[in-house]
């Protein structure tokens, strides 16, 4: 049988046809695991790169260096077995444990205290300059510990 519409008949068989389907499904399917691989991609990105930072930082860390410049030492340690004039080893410990630590003392406080000590050291008329001495050397520590600058004007 002809019909006297021609595209007619083949669009009605072209709709009609499920040939085509399989490959529309297949096409669905491959464009859903893309996207789904480009989502995990972006999203385990973020977070390597996160944790590469992490490393960088660790490995860079002040403490690190410190304690590979010092044979394993920390700067508690090497604090104490350094020159002292006035504190014990103990009391330069213990004095380090406070300065150092941003809980105690802020950055604010280390920073003011070392420019005070400072001075007082520099002062031929203050009357101990052993102990400012070893405070400085205290404060110095501290601040370096805790990645701090002194004040410009010592």
């Amino acid at each position: 049988m002809t019909s006297s519409f021609p595209i007619a008949t083949r669009l009605a068989q072209y709709l009609r046809d499920e040939n085509g389907a399989v490959t529309v499904d297949y096409v669905f399917m491959t464009a859903a695991v893309v996207g789904a691989a480009f989502a995990t991609i972006t999203a385990l990105s973020g977070g390597l790169e996160d944790i590469s930072n992490e490393i960088v930082s660790e490995l860079t860390d002040s403490e690190l260096i410190f304690m590979t410049q010092n044979f394993g030492r920390d700067r508690r340690t090497v604090l104490m077995e350094g020159t002292r004039e006035f504190f014990s080893a103990n009391a330069m410990g213990n004095r380090y444990d406070i300065w150092s630590d941003p809980e105690r003392k802020t950055d604010a406080q280390v920073r003011n205290a070392h420019r005070t000590w400072s001075r007082r050291m520099a002062d031929p008329a203050y009357s101990q300059p052993a102990r400012a001495a070893d405070l400085v050397r205290i404060l110095e520590f501290s601040l370096d510990a805790r990645h701090l600058e002194p004040h410009d004007n010592i």
